[in-house]
């Protein structure tokens, strides 16, 4: 196995790897009796059974403080769809109707990460559609963020993830941040309508790390972007593209590695006249209506799309309402019974895209004296029930991209995305975990 790329880089405290757990928001808003992080200590005491020593979560800062930096305090936590109409979509089913107050919850979470020894890799999801935002029941809040326009959204989020961490700091616990990332998915996120292209955004971006870079010389500052995957797996034209915008300032090259319309996920999904990121939702219901295999996914006695809809809530996250509709009443095992039987025919393809995507990383990690990390992957989003994850193959993919990433010498490992409380693979396969864990802290 590799040593970890630029070791010296990173401050001596934290760990030789990072087993890293994605919590998301759910931290803040999956709180009622019955969902995952309702008993936050044994949630604790679970993570480290299973081997994660790091949990990357939304720092939720709008929710913690104001734009003019005084403390909100609780706010309420809002819903994708009414009760019955979304409990299979993996973080849209938080029940919502509740309050939290998420500056409190963090001190909370970050005391608890202490006494169990687990670091903390600090994001936000707040700009990206579909995504932290929908969680607020109140639209005007919601509105008062979105309201930035999107060139003063880098300078207002700068200015939050400071508060934030000054405050964190404050209470002693700067030493059980891991990094901190600008923001998550930058292309797909604070930078969506950013006029003037890869130059700008990387520009932007850069602008931003320097400034938090100053004010916290005793953290690791990072810009964060998912390698792009076509339906012919890796691309080195576009991985060179992809690495353009990654700002000169930040300290980790910091990488999702989602195989997307390579992958057997993507292509049941084309297959079934749907999309993971949709608009014109009536057209794609009706068309989708037309295919053969959606038709054979979906339970006969489902409501309609038209009579479903009017269940949902938030607009700001509608583009997961077809999916949402879709794994609502989709028959799951007939899900898993086509992956399963098409995946050899795209596992080549798969594999192909995360080796060469790791090696390819690993050689501009390594050109720049930078740690590497990647945070979120493989395939994409899975319904909560599909045993495909948690079976032998779906493990020993992961196995595949773990044994691929020490070789590459990566620092921070996410096993997958969809290893928290009340998925599958957190559930089922604890053991699994634990031993993977294993073979990444014990690697050397």
């Amino acid at each position: 196995m590799a040593p970890v790329l630029a070791r010296d880089t990173i401050p001596a405290h934290l760990p030789e790897r990072l087993t890293i757990s994605f919590w998301f928001s759910y931290w803040a808003t999956d709180l009622q009796e019955g969902e995952g992080f309702h008993d936050l200590e044994q949630v604790f005491r679970d993570l480290v059974a299973r081997g994660f020593n790091t949990v990357r979560l939304d720092g939720l800062w709008s929710w913690c403080f104001r734009p003019d930096g005084t403390r909100r305090g609780p706010v309420e936590i809002g819903r994708v769809a009414e009760p019955g109409y979304c409990d299979y979509g993996p973080g849209t089913k938080t029940l919502g109707g509740g309050t939290v107050d998420a500056l409190e919850r963090l001190l909370k979470l970050f005391e608890l990460a202490r006494k169990y020894d687990v670091y903390v890799g600090l994001t936000s999801w707040e700009y990206q559609p579909g995504h932290t935002l929908g969680f607020l029941a109140d639209p005007a809040l919601r509105q008062e963020i979105l309201d930035i326009p999107v060139p003063a959204r880098f300078d207002y989020t700068s200015m939050q993830i400071d508060r934030l961490l000054t405050t964190l700091k404050g209470e002693g616990y700067g030493d059980r941040i891991a990094y901190v990332e600008f923001h998550n998915e930058i292309e797909y996120s604070i930078g969506l309508g950013l006029p003037g292209g890869t130059v700008a955004l990387r520009a932007a971006v850069e602008k931003q790390l320097v400034f938090l870079r100053e004010r916290h010389p005793d953290l690791l500052i990072t810009d964060d972007y998912s390698l792009p995957a076509s339906e012919a797996g890796f691309e080195v034209d576009a991985a060179e593209r992809f690495v353009e915008r990654l700002a000169p300032s930040s300290q980790l090259v910091d990488h999702h590695l989602y195989a997307w319309s390579a992958s057997i996920q993507m292509a049941l999904f084309r297959e079934a006249g749907i999309g993971l990121f949709t608009s014109g939702h009536d057209e794609v219901m009706r068309r989708a209506e037309e295919k053969e295999l959606f038709q054979w996914l979906m339970k006969p006695d489902r409501p309609s799309w038209q009579e479903y809809r009017q269940h949902l809530g938030i607009e700001w996250l509608a583009q997961w309402w077809v999916l949402n509709y879709v794994y609502q009443y989709m028959d799951v095992d007939r899900y898993d019974y086509w992956m399963f039987k098409h995946y050899p025919q795209y596992e080549d393809r798969m594999r192909s895209f995360w080796r060469n995507g790791i090696q390819f990383m690993a050689s501009h990690a390594r050109q720049r004296g930078l740690p590497l990390v990647c945070d979120e992957g493989y395939l994409c989003w899975p319904p909560s029930h599909s045993q495909f994850e948690p079976s032998a193959v779906g493990r020993a993919n992961f196995d595949y991209i773990v044994d691929h990433m020490l070789q590459a010498g990566y620092w921070g490992y996410m096993v997958s995305t969809y290893a928290f409380p009340g998925q599958p693979l957190w559930e089922d396969q604890g053991e699994w975990l634990a031993a993977t864990h294993k073979r990444v802290q014990a690697a050397t």
